[in-house]
């Protein structure tokens, strides 16, 4: 029989069971919410020590008037509870009309910029450790991305895009290499490589600042795929309500934990203004579950994702860019697909194939170098995944004759431009006028080491 609690001693016994507040943030931030989702546009994001309860986010509107807000928890899922539980996310859309915020005194971007004239793009950040490439995690220079951090907030964007790939940290450090990863956290005997203590070397330690800085647009990346950074990336970072358990694993037919077959996300957009009257629209496609060189079981799907992203471009009352982390049109000089250099990536290009017309701009990352590529059928192509993993072998540029073709129906030509450079950094865009855009491509300490222009949905960079 259960006892009944007087009405008088159920609220302190309550307040005895609950967690306490936490008191510090691991990490604060805003990210950039699909259209539609919060009345700002924004969601705020803290992440504090595991066993604490989420704080309040504290806004004020142009009067002055305070606000509260109770965030609430993005639980870890209870298979993957055990390597998630040292840390805890908190989540809150924020209020329309707010113009400060702040959470356990961080403050963070309160609102969508009412114009944007920088906006910082970088992916590929985390520091890689995987078979025989073991990066240098304790060299700043050999992987820079506290640095570049520190660089993209003291530039202070209006708005910041990353590109994919956060969590590189998929082994332990071997014995050999203790001077370079000593300390990195290894994975646990589970169907994922993260944890939370992952997450906080490869991510809210080292990108703290530029995290702060502006609001985010985060993409989806294949390191954030189930079997590897998926369960962090779903529980810390993808915008959307309720997606905290996309990738938990499953028990199988035999009873055994196993990551759940790939998949892909809807595809999203959000709007942003670059002017008095003209807006860019970004439209967010997940690509995550594919493979470079072949298609896949998931390619009705990355064709459906193309089919509604295609639909949201053409619904623009401005621009369109589409954010990708996979290229649709990318060269790699040395990959699994030829060691003499190949077109990748095979999803993404048949898939895409004829739903491309409607973008001013094609953003993506995946390769580890800045890319810029003109096709003919398609927008410019640029890539920037050179935001601090381990880069591609230094190889000189040479333009490739051939032009994409995993489909002999739906091949493009060659190319008519392009351009690559294999050096650490990130970009800095420019809205100019009629519909073009003028871009700074910066190393780490923010020297600029080439520009280039968008304008009639080609890039030119040099």
């Amino acid at each position: 029989m259960m006892a009944c609690v007087p009405p008088a001693l159920a609220a302190p016994l309550e307040a005895a069971v609950q967690p306490p507040r936490a008191r510090a943030a691991v990490a604060a931030f805003s990210l950039v919410a699909p259209q539609g989702a919060s009345p700002s546009g924004l969601v705020a994001r803290v992440i504090v020590p595991g066993g604490t309860r989420c704080p309040v986010l504290k806004t004020t509107n142009r009067r002055g008037h305070l606000k509260t807000t109770q965030m609430s928890e993005r639980a870890a899922p209870v298979t993957t509870e055990a390597a998630f539980a040292s840390l805890v996310s908190c989540s809150v859309p924020i209020p329309a009309g707010a113009v400060s915020a702040r959470v356990l005194g961080k403050t963070i971007p309160a609102a969508m910029p009412a114009r944007v004239d920088d906006l910082a793009i970088y992916g590929d950040t985390g520091c890689r450790l995987k078979d025989a490439e073991i990066q240098a995690c304790n060299d700043p220079v050999a992987w820079p991305l506290a640095t570049l951090s520190t660089t993209i907030a003291v530039a202070a964007p209006d708005l910041i895009i990353f590109t994919g790939d956060f969590f590189y940290r998929e082994e332990a450090c071997p014995s050999a290499s203790t001077d370079e990863c000593a300390g990195s956290p290894a994975p646990g005997a589970l169907p994922f490589k993260d944890s939370a203590a992952g997450w906080t070397m490869d991510v809210f330690t080292p990108m703290a600042a530029a995290l702060a800085a502006a609001p985010v647009v985060v993409v989806r990346g294949n390191h954030e795929d189930c079997n590897r950074g998926g369960n962090g990336y779903f529980i810390y970072m993808d915008p959307r309500e309720g997606t905290e358990g996309t990738c938990a694993p499953v028990i199988d037919d035999t009873g055994t934990l196993v990551a759940p077959a790939p998949d892909i996300t809807d595809s999203y957009y959000a709007d942003v203004a670059v002017g008095a009257k003209r807006s860019l629209r970004l439209v967010v496609v997940d690509s995550a579950g594919d493979e470079d060189c072949t298609t896949t079981s998931l390619l009705g799907k990355q064709t459906a994702a193309y089919a509604d992203a295609q639909a949201m471009a053409r619904g623009a009352k401005g621009e369109a860019w589409l954010l990708v982390h996979r290229p649709i049109i990318g060269w790699q000089v040395d990959d699994e697909c030829d060691p003499s250099g190949s077109w990748i990536v095979a999803e993404q290009q048949v898939g895409s194939y004829g739903k491309l017309a409607d973008y001013d701009l094609m953003v993506s990352s995946h390769i580890h170098l800045v890319q810029s590529m003109n096709v003919p059928g398609v927008p410019g192509q640029l890539i920037l995944g050179n935001g601090s993993a381990l880069l591609e072998p230094q190889t000189p540029f040479v333009l490739p004759t051939t032009g994409p073709s995993f489909d002999p129906a739906k091949a493009y030509p060659p190319p008519t431009s392009g351009w690559w450079d294999v050096r650490f950094g990130f970009a800095m865009a420019h809205p100019t006028p009629s519909r073009s855009w003028s871009m700074e491509m910066n190393d780490p300490l923010g020297e600029t080491f080439a520009r280039c222009y968008v304008a009639g949905q080609q890039i030119d960079c040099g």
